[in-house]
């Protein structure tokens, strides 16, 4: 019996190490450039936007200034202020933007940078 219960308490100290290691990974920052993979047209409101747009270019600069700082997050998010593109959705909160992306082999992902992104477009405006 004393033999079974110091292997259940290594089984159990394992998975719970193993469990440690997954959040930490996942948890990890990251440093992403997603104005390198903004596709060259997005949606933002009914509207479609190409470089030409200040809500592109503001995405697209906003991006640019905050590549690092990037975490996995399985959450699902209530829709603000959204741009989609084929390999992109960009949902826009208060505080912080949600990225979903597709990577070259792997599929889509979702990471979040909390951070007030006051600069980005979160009202709709008719193109004209």
């Amino acid at each position: 019996m004393k033999k079974f219960l110091k292997k259940a308490a290594s089984i159990i100290v394992l998975l719970m190490l193993a469990v440690g290691v997954l959040f930490l990974y996942l948890n990890r920052d990251q440093k992403l450039d997603f104005a390198s993979i903004l596709p060259q047209e997005i949606e933002h409101c009914g509207n479609t936007l190409g470089p030409e747009h200040t809500e592109y270019v503001e995405l697209r600069v906003w991006f640019e200034s905050n590549q690092g700082g990037w975490t996995n997050t399985p959450a699902t998010y209530v829709p603000g202020s959204t741009y989609t593109g084929s390999t992109i959705s960009v949902n826009v909160l208060e505080n912080g933007v949600i990225v979903n992306y597709k990577a070259k082999h792997n599929g889509w992902y979702q990471v979040k940078r909390l951070k007030k992104s006051n600069e980005l477009s979160n009202t709709c405006k008719k193109n004209e």
